[in-house]
């Protein structure tokens, strides 16, 4: 859906270097030509990025995708109304439900628009993998970001959208946004979760890095858009553990 949305830039062009995966040694360049092993082709060479990036050549498609009555640029806007469904139901009242997650409403203090989000930054080496940081705020998960158990090294970063907050009895979309990033910064706790749901008790990873941003952002004007991010600043948050530890 990303690849049909961004038609013009579905590939990544960059060489990297890898930290050493299955079929991979380390320090080895990767390009979308490397192969995907053990995935080979009809040809018995290695599928690539390249060579897999649609799903037509495998003889399946997904219910958001018809690239085969459709223009590049009818396919992607049909994609942004189909991602707007998915995860705005609020855009189509009378479609199905077929998630329960929701887009945050614009910020509703002094007619401001806010989206605030959680920078997540921590070396793999210092947690148990696999499992899941939980950004939590009085009990409550606000966000998450789940860490497989490969790669084992290496500095792993996610963006977590910080969705359903409530400061007392008001929606943090109410409210000044500079208290509600002093409400962030001060609450904003963390948990650690294995595969099984338990808690694992460790004290705060040294390389654990928490940040807050508060954007602007502009609403869609259409099903077939996306909101557009704006500037945004960036709040420091002490790494705190979640009082669910030791309960």
């Amino acid at each position: 859906m990303w690849q049909a949305i961004n038609y013009d830039n579905a590939m990544f062009a960059t060489v990297g270097a890898t930290q050493g995966m299955l079929g991979t040694a380390e320090g080895a360049n990767i390009t979308a030509e490397s192969p995907l092993k053990p995935f080979y082709s009809n040809n018995f060479t290695f599928h690539t990025s390249a060579s897999a990036i649609g799903t037509r050549a495998f003889g399946y498609a997904y219910p958001e995708i018809d690239d085969w009555s459709k223009s590049p640029e009818e396919l992607a806007g049909y994609v942004r109304s189909q991602v707007n469904i998915l995860y705005d139901p609020s855009r189509d009242a009378g479609s199905t439900r077929r998630r329960n997650a929701r887009a945050r409403p614009g910020s509703r203090y002094k007619d401001q628009r806010r989206y605030y989000a959680a920078e997540v930054e921590v070396d793999r080496s210092d947690i148990p993998l696999p499992s899941m940081v939980n950004l939590v705020i009085n009990g409550t998960v606000v966000g998450r970001v789940a860490l497989l158990s490969m790669p084992n090294t290496g500095i792993a970063s996610a963006s977590v959208a910080l969705k359903d907050i409530k400061m007392g009895d008001k929606d943090i979309d109410w409210v000044n946004p500079d208290d509600a990033v002093g409400y962030l910064q001060e609450n904003i706790e963390f948990e650690i979760r294995l595969n099984d749901g338990s808690l694992a008790d460790i004290e705060p990873p040294p390389s654990l890095k928490l940040e807050v941003q508060d954007m602007s952002f502009k609403p869609a004007s259409n099903s077939t858009l996306f909101p557009a991010l704006g500037s945004g600043r960036r709040w420091p948050v002490p790494a705190r553990r979640s009082k669910g530890y030791g309960h």
